[in-house]
């Protein structure tokens, strides 16, 4: 995971997030809290398929719908986005960790 995560590409998307390209993979920073998330998207013919991982907890979470183009990348995104903080905020709290770990970069 670090490695596919390591960035080769970097870009900075606004004043909130740096998305940088690694292998195939996104890896998206939250310039607020410092949370890492992991992740690709595509869609086909009306379907839209996403993996987002967390590399601080080790949690990923994979959602598929039959939504496709513009409006079903969007959605996918803040769906699986939200998905994977709540899983991954899970797993800290049982840990006993702060949901507000920085990860390593």
């Amino acid at each position: 995971l670090a490695l596919m995560a390591k960035p080769q590409l970097e870009a900075q998307l606004g004043p909130r997030f740096r998305t940088d390209m690694g292998l195939g993979w996104f890896r998206r920073t939250d310039l607020q809290n410092g949370r890492v998330t992991v992740f690709h998207v595509g869609d086909v013919d009306g379907h839209t398929a996403g993996l987002y991982l967390d590399p601080v907890s080790g949690v990923g979470v994979i959602v598929l719908q039959n939504l496709g183009g513009d409006i079903g990348s969007r959605g996918i995104e803040q769906l699986g986005t939200w998905l994977l903080h709540a899983a991954s905020d899970e797993v800290r709290a049982s840990a006993g960790c702060s949901a507000a770990v920085r990860s390593p970069t």
